[in-house]
């Protein structure tokens, strides 16, 4: 994951075709905010990561900030959270629910990984340590318990495009995980 997908600041685009907010938050723990941009090339680039515990306002706050700093149209984010959805419009924050399935959430993640389509800022430390200790249980969506996975979250949300092809990738996906354990050697 270092050597091949971990770059130095100067060496990420200055432009994108498009940006993204990926937001996943955890009432109980600490939230993400991800910024990622697309390039011409379809290559995703991870630009800036934010993840503290902290509280709703705050969390809107700092992604109230990001919105302005990137122009984003939306932030995406995970249908669960009713009071964020709240607090997001009392601030006018445009926003989109993503609903990727875990597991092809996390295929797309892995093949844009393997393809070479996929980089990180070398200043995401914390989304760099969240993909080399991920695991997910074998023939299951769900993650081990009080993992920390919240910027794995908002990446699946900034890289879902097409809510179209969930369901035909979806069977697929299945096959190819199979009894296998996802996890941090498998990116």
């Amino acid at each position: 994951l270092e050597t091949t997908h971990v770059v130095a600041p100067d060496y990420i685009p200055k432009s994108f075709d498009k940006l993204y907010l990926g937001l996943d938050r955890n009432p109980n723990q600490k939230s993400g905010l991800l910024v990622v941009g697309k390039d011409k090339q379809e290559r995703y680039w991870v630009l800036e990561e934010y993840y503290e515990e902290v509280f709703m306002d705050d969390f809107v706050t700092h992604a109230k900030k990001l919105f302005e700093k990137y122009g984003f149209k939306e932030i995406r984010m995970g249908p669960e959270d009713e009071e964020l959805k709240n607090k997001l419009k009392e601030k006018a924050i445009p926003f989109q629910f993503v609903h990727p399935k875990v597991i092809v959430g996390l295929y797309d993640v892995r093949e844009k990984l393997h393809r070479g389509r996929l980089f990180l800022s070398s200043e995401c430390k914390n989304m760099i340590r969240q993909l080399k200790t991920y695991k997910r249980q074998p023939f299951s969506d769900e993650t081990k318990k009080y993992q920390e996975d919240h910027l794995i979250d908002a990446l699946r949300y900034c890289l879902h495009e097409k809510p179209g092809e969930e369901l035909q990738k979806e069977k697929f996906v299945s096959e190819w995980i199979g009894a296998k354990r996802l996890g941090a050697n498998d990116w």
